[in-house]
């Protein structure tokens, strides 16, 4: 476990170094973090799914056995069972209870945030549901997506994965170009389902909150 938190740590040292290079692209920045913040979650996740679907089953395997007859009889001293220390059990449920802690705060963050977002939302204008439905064109994106102009951002954003919704400030002067332009990348932002990586990527960052390196990391997929 320790070998392969090690050898995942260096991963994601690599890919912060690699994000800080010079006209690299945010998308490209964003997905070279991400996939070496994701690695932490191989071993435990992917691994076993993945040889059981190819047909090696690991709980079926027979496991080694040690030869001791020739050693002769264990003494009562020698089989003895030795004192289970309560740290272990201590440190694990220390380690949930903080990640659980932060992810429950960020999702009542997110939701309070969006019904301030939603509370005092206006109907888009024809104007602007046009543009939508040329971005929604341009991103080839079928599934309906709501527009709203809200009066409590100052810049567009995209919430929800299931009934995605598009916020506009409400107090926005664009041109029709400019709007479908706008538009059109939230729109993307929903084809990517780049919200559903968004839910991951807290996941993620929450189980391994003692970890410096992925606040780093997270610092930078929030910027990009």
């Amino acid at each position: 476990m320790s070998g392969y938190l090690l050898e995942s740590t260096l991963v994601l040292a690599i890919a912060i170094l690699l994000a800080q290079m010079p006209r690299l692209a945010a998308r490209t920045r964003y997905a070279i973090v991400f996939a070496a913040l994701m690695k932490f979650a191989v071993p435990s996740a992917i691994v076993p799914r993945v040889l059981a679907f190819i047909g090696i089953d690991l709980a079926r395997m027979p496991k080694g056995t040690m030869v001791i007859e020739a050693l002769g009889p264990l003494s009562a001293a020698d089989g003895a069972a030795a004192p289970v220390s309560r740290w272990p059990a201590i440190l694990i449920s220390l380690w949930l209870l903080i990640a659980v802690g932060l992810l429950v705060r960020a999702l009542l963050r997110g939701r309070a945030a969006l019904r301030r977002a939603l509370a005092d939302d206006l109907d888009a204008t024809p104007g602007e549901l046009a543009a939508l439905g040329r971005a929604l064109v341009q991103t080839r994106l079928a599934r309906p997506v709501r527009l709203v102009r809200s009066q409590s951002i100052s810049a567009p954003a995209t919430a929800g994965m299931l009934r995605p919704v598009i916020l506009i400030p409400a107090a926005t002067h664009l041109s029709a170009d400019e709007l479908e332009t706008i538009l059109t990348h939230e729109c993307a932002h929903i084809a990517r389902h780049d919200n559903l990586l968004g839910l991951i990527e807290s996941i993620a960052g929450c189980a391994l909150w003692f970890h410096p390196l992925v606040w780093i990391a997270r610092h930078i997929l929030d910027g990009a």
